[in-house]
């Protein structure tokens, strides 16, 4: 199995959506077309219905991957290339992290759900908290370099395909650096996009891509973005 780990050379600076300097309409506020023609001594039932308001927690990525390849090369010219690396039958990672060194890819393990809600000060019982959010039934393997770790349920999360159904072919899933997590220690995790191998699926929106994926906000986050493909 061959094996590279690439970093994207933009930054991708990301904040509840991307580094928005205004509010996002309806996070906090839902405007609907109810009205009601008031009139004093009356008592009215009015019962409202809203559809959904925008979480101001998470953040999504998803898009396509182009590679040239497995190659033993530097920065400009490569000495031996292998092939190139394909959507339908290699495995490939986006891996993002508001850690501006490069993490210790080694000695990742994986997180939990608690871990992420303290991290990033979510009160576990929000709707839209990890707790709540990350809880897949199924444990997934995941190798990074030559560490393969088993990530548990609780750091799991499979997000919808175009017809609205959770995908184990979009699944984000979160590491993090050994230790105790505490509050705001945003640093200490890395969220992991799995790549489609499968042609027939769609991202949320009903595209074809590569990767869908979703991470926490605190206001301003810049997330770092690495990539690692592996062709067979």
């Amino acid at each position: 199995m061959n094996t590279k780990v690439g970093t994207i050379l933009i930054v991708a600076i990301i904040v509840a959506l991307i580094f928005a300097t205004t509010m996002p309409v309806g996070a906090y506020i839902t405007q609907d077309t109810y009205s009601n023609q008031s009139e004093g001594g009356n008592i009215t039932q009015l019962n409202i219905t809203i559809d959904k308001t925008l979480t101001d927690k998470w953040q999504a990525l998803y898009g396509n991957i182009t590679s040239g390849g497995i190659g033993l090369n530097d920065s400009s010219k490569d000495l031996f290339k292998w092939g190139t690396w394909s959507n339908s039958t290699d495995v490939g990672y986006v891996i993002a992290t508001t850690n501006s060194s490069t993490p210790d890819w080694e000695h990742l393990t994986g997180a939990t759900s608690a871990e992420i809600d303290t991290a990033w000060n979510f009160t576990v019982y929000d709707a839209d908290s990890a707790n709540n959010t990350f809880n897949n039934s199924n444990n997934t393997e995941i190798t990074i370099g030559f560490n393969t770790i088993t990530v548990d349920t609780t750091a799991n999360v499979s997000t919808y395909d175009g017809q609205g159904t959770p995908q184990r072919t979009w699944q984000t899933i979160v590491l993090k650096h050994p230790g105790t997590v505490s509050e705001y220690d945003f640093n200490s995790f890395v969220f992991i996009g799995v790549n489609n191998v499968s042609t027939s699926a769609t991202a949320y929106d009903g595209k074809a891509c590569d990767y869908q994926m979703m991470m926490p906000v605190n206001t301003t986050t810049t997330y770092y973005l690495y990539t690692e493909l592996r062709t067979s």
